[in-house]
């Protein structure tokens, strides 16, 4: 299998991506060394990793409080110097490309702006370069321009140099380390529930990494002895939940797994309880002198009588608690299959906490002019200049379009 690129726009903003993560289970238990065993699992499927051909190299670890909030500004290789020239270059070419039909001073003031970028970005600095510095620098150019521009005029031109921001604002980009290049593995995670210790996520930097992961070692992969199960995570790892939708993602998987939590810590209790009182009648009934037969088949009934009362208990509590007894909302979908094609698109059922950024990302494209997000109702409108552009970006992505776990709806708004 040949090493994978990772150009940090690929990440985000491929629209055929649907899981980063892969739950890894039957896992060896109980590692002496956290480290070691990450090292031994990366030998199982690629022994030439560099982690595994040096073991006194450290793993990369990543801070999920230390991210970004806006996943845009991940990276996964270091960008030099001219690299991000040429990077400027490419993304002032396709701007002025899809300003080619607007109006004239509407072109002249982007031109403009770009001949004061010009001046001040340089591969001397580069590096240095921030997104703050760059919205001064346009807010300062700003301030100098013919009032005749409306605030919408430079509402959708700031929207058309967004794209500068994360191609040139090295310093402002976040670069996360792999943990395997050739897989394109970025993280390892291990459950944090004992009961499932024998279980862990891999976070890959994208979608199809991780189909070709699954495909590749699914039923083969094999660590100290134990084939593992290797299979599409049914829940995002917290990474995978922020490189899909941003730090919202993140506290989305923590509101899920927090409903989930009580019910655990009461099963697990329950489980403990049984154990000690088993391991209490196993004292009593030897010092009564039972032979062992007929202590095992005691416990064995205990446990029995046990497991069918926890069962009951459970069962009643699912039957009472306020996830099951609260009427669902029913998410309403408008139906907009027969409305007319026009210039601007009606996207519903977004995946929560998206943001504007993020939805912008996905529906770039020649003749875009703006968002507006409605994010209480998991819904965005998509403007752009032309009912033919409006309807290309349409064909490309679909009436139905798979968004992590959500399946968006796009059709042409009334």
């Amino acid at each position: 299998m040949t090493e994978v690129s990772f150009a940090e726009k690929e990440v985000l903003t491929s629209p055929n991506r649907s899981s980063l993560s892969v739950h890894l289970a039957k896992l060896p238990r109980r590692p002496a060394s956290e480290d070691a065993f990450i090292r031994v699992l990366l030998k199982s499927f690629n022994p030439e990793n560099r982690f595994v051909q040096d073991i006194h190299l450290p793993l990369p670890r990543i801070n999920l409080k230390a991210l970004p909030n806006d996943n845009g500004r991940i990276i996964y290789e270091q960008i030099r110097s001219e690299e991000a020239m040429q990077s400027y270059r490419q993304a002032k070419l396709a701007i002025e490309n899809q300003i080619s039909k607007d109006d004239a001073k509407f072109k002249a003031t982007i031109s403009g702006f770009f001949q004061v970028l010009d001046a001040a970005y340089q591969p001397s600095n580069a590096h240095d370069f921030t997104i703050g510095a760059f919205r001064k620098l346009f807010q300062d150019y700003q301030s100098k321009q013919d009032p005749a521009l409306d605030v919408q005029d430079m509402k959708l031109i700031k929207r058309r140099l967004r794209p500068l921001e994360t191609s040139i604002c090295l310093k402002s980009l976040k670069q996360l380390q792999l943990l395997d290049k050739k897989f394109g593995v970025l993280s390892f995670s291990r459950t944090n529930c004992g009961r499932y210790d024998s279980q862990g996520f891999l976070t890959f930097v994208n979608y199809q990494c991780a189909k070709d992961f699954v495909e590749q070692f699914k039923g083969k992969l094999s660590v100290r002895g134990r084939k593992l199960q290797v299979a599409f995570a049914a829940q995002e790892s917290l990474l995978g939940g922020y490189l899909l939708t941003g730090r919202r993602g993140i506290e989305n998987i923590m509101e899920v797994r927090g409903q989930r939590q009580p019910q655990k810590q009461v099963e697990d209790e329950a489980n403990k309880k049984v154990k000690r009182q088993l391991r209490r009648l196993r004292h009593k009934l030897t010092t009564k002198g039972l032979a062992p037969v007929a202590i095992q088949k005691i416990v064995d009934e205990t446990v029995r009588d046990k497991s069918a009362a926890i069962t009951t208990a459970s069962s009643k509590r699912s039957k009472i608690s306020p996830s099951e007894s609260a009427p669902k909302k029913k998410k309403n979908t408008a139906d907009v299959t027969g409305n007319p094609p026009n210039k601007i698109l009606l996207v519903q059922n977004l995946p929560s906490g998206v943001s504007q950024e993020t939805v912008s990302n996905l529906f770039q494209g020649e003749g875009f002019v703006e968002i507006r997000l409605v994010g209480v109702r998991n819904l965005a409108f998509v403007e752009y200049d032309s009912i033919p552009h409006a309807s290309k970006i349409m064909d490309n992505l679909g009436a139905s379009h798979q968004w992590g776990d959500a399946v968006v709806s796009i059709g042409f708004a009334k």
